[in-house]
């Protein structure tokens, strides 16, 4: 199998992400990261200050309720991260990420 499909199937979608709402697929390198308090349902939420591809610094948050979140480390800091983003008229949210296998 090429390497080719090997990263594309070790970046696989979860069910519930759906690419047609204007989401980007970019890649991170997280500078700090802050647990925030949890969702009302209990779930929770997660804060990162990263780096984009352009040198550009901006902050972006995990989406509520979102169970993907349970598998966020503290070892996610400092490391490159890949994942899916849109914009809202207030944050950049995170709707999914994984930690790069590239740098």
């Amino acid at each position: 199998m090429s390497s080719w499909a090997n990263y594309v199937l070790a970046f696989a979608l979860p069910p519930n992400i759906n690419l047609s709402e204007n989401k980007i697929r970019e890649r991170y390198f997280v500078k700090t990261m802050r647990r925030l308090t949890n969702t009302p349902s209990g779930n929770p939420r997660f804060k990162f200050v990263v780096v984009d591809r352009y040198g550009e610094t901006k902050t972006i948050h995990t989406k509520p309720d979102a169970g993907w979140a349970y598998t966020i480390t503290h070892g996610w800091e400092n490391r490159m991260i890949e994942g899916y983003t849109h914009a809202t008229s207030r944050n950049v949210i995170l709707d999914y990420a994984t930690i790069s296998e590239q740098f």
